[in-house]
């Protein structure tokens, strides 16, 4: 039996679209367990709703304890259920009919412990498609091509097999960062991982979305990618070849800047207290750049990451200044900084 877990809090305005989805797959044993996190609006009444007319929707109220809670909650109760894979979902996305059999068929037939799929990208009048590339891998080789951005941290386009989630526990909250917290740390306890070259999950974007704020939760990301890198020095460098961990590690190091550069651009625009509370953050992503990477970045960077890495290097007013100058100046342009 395949678990689909659902952690909703406040999110009806899109969460019917995404039931329905759920309620039309086909072809597999298939239960949707929707943790409805405290939520103020409507959302628990949906899925109450769904949950009175197809028995696979298991409903379960919780006071609002964030995504990563309600995940974790929902992963015991498929535990409870006696789910052999594990699903997740978001309530303002949903699935394609087949999604689930065919990771299911791809899982069994490769006997792999997870199963990635494409994604479509739905921007209001635009989709974009993601493909993962056409193998199955081994945990060395699945660390590498994920951390070194081929494969993505998205825990909803994947085929988990239960066991491997048993005792895991989420540590932050904030959508993209406890993706990123929680993939590769799953992928060194697998032994393979297979693909499936089909876009088969629609990933809504929403303006003003935790993902897409230019808020503090980049400070979140920040702390998330610097526990990242600081973390290949373990598990994953044991599995991985010495070139690619070398690749990798270059690769965690753009990534780190890259993200250190979104919060200088952004920082004065948080609120007062919010600055002052996450200052000694600001000190750590200077020193982190300036005892990794060269003045103006690497050669092979592109111009906006060399820039923000000159900037990150000294963490005072007037390198704020400059970056939200920067900012300022190219947001109404295609190509804006970042």
């Amino acid at each position: 039996m395949i678990s689909i877990i659902l952690a909703v809090y406040n999110g009806e305005r899109f969460l019917r679209e995404c039931l329905d989805s759920l309620r039309n797959q086909t072809g597999c044993d298939l239960q949707f367990i929707l943790v409805d996190d405290g939520s103020t609006d409507g959302s628990g009444q949906i899925c109450e709703e769904y949950a009175g007319s197809d028995s696979r929707f298991l409903v379960f109220h919780t006071e609002n304890r964030g995504l990563c809670k309600a995940r974790e909650y929902g992963i015991g109760i498929a535990a409870e259920q006696g789910a052999k894979y594990i699903g997740f979902i978001d309530s303002d996305d949903w699935a394609e009919p087949d999604m689930y059999r065919i990771l299911l068929e791809a899982a069994e037939t490769a006997e792999a412990d997870v199963t990635e799929c494409g994604y479509y990208r739905e921007y209001p009048g635009l989709t974009e498609t993601w493909l993962p590339g056409d193998c199955c891998a081994n945990a060395g080789d699945a660390l590498y091509d994920l951390l070194k951005g081929a494969s993505h941290d998205y825990v909803w386009n994947k085929l988990w097999r239960a066991e491997l989630l048993e005792g895991f526990r989420f540590q932050r909250d904030g959508a993209y960062a406890d993706d990123m917290t929680f993939t590769w740390k799953i992928y060194t306890r697998i032994k393979s991982v297979c693909t499936v070259r089909e876009p088969l999950y629609h990933y809504r974007q929403v303006q003003g979305s935790i993902v897409h704020a230019h808020n503090t939760n980049l400070v979140n990301r920040w702390r998330v990618a610097l526990e990242r890198y600081k973390g290949l020095q373990e598990e994953p460098k044991k599995l991985m070849t010495e070139e690619q961990w070398k690749t990798v590690r270059e690769n965690q190091i753009r990534n780190c800047v890259f993200i250190a550069g979104k919060n200088w651009l952004y920082w004065l625009e948080y609120p007062k207290e919010e600055r002052e509370k996450y200052r000694e953050d600001l000190r750590e992503m200077s020193c982190f750049v300036r005892a990794n990477v060269p003045t103006f970045g690497e050669p092979d960077w592109e111009t906006p990451l060399k820039i923000c890495a000159f900037l990150v290097r000294y963490p005072n007013k007037v390198s704020l200044l400059l970056a939200r100058g920067i900012s300022v100046l190219t947001a109404g342009r295609k190509k804006r900084l970042y």
